[in-house]
């Protein structure tokens, strides 16, 4: 027996496609990466604004007596340049 995928509307079988999803696997696959593509992104970001947010603590810390610069603040933090 045939069905037809709710998101691409190709004819999928047992072996093609997930009854119960009402998908073909094509598309599941890709609705996968696709979910997973955006937590990665989310992360990136959380993680971006989470380094701001540390770079500025430790700045505002700091007055132009420390000389503190930009390099220091990311050595502090763990960020290693790369080689």
């Amino acid at each position: 027996m045939n069905w037809t995928c709710c998101e691409c509307e190709n004819k999928y079988d047992n072996s093609t496609g997930d009854v119960d999803e009402r998908m073909c696997y094509e598309c599941l696959d890709g609705e996968s990466f696709a979910e997973m593509e955006k937590k990665m992104f989310d992360k990136l970001i959380k993680e971006n604004i989470e380094m701001r947010r540390k770079i500025l603590s430790i700045l505002k810390r700091g007055t132009f007596a420390d000389l503190r610069t930009i390099f220091d603040a990311l050595s502090e933090i763990g960020y290693k340049e790369a080689s």
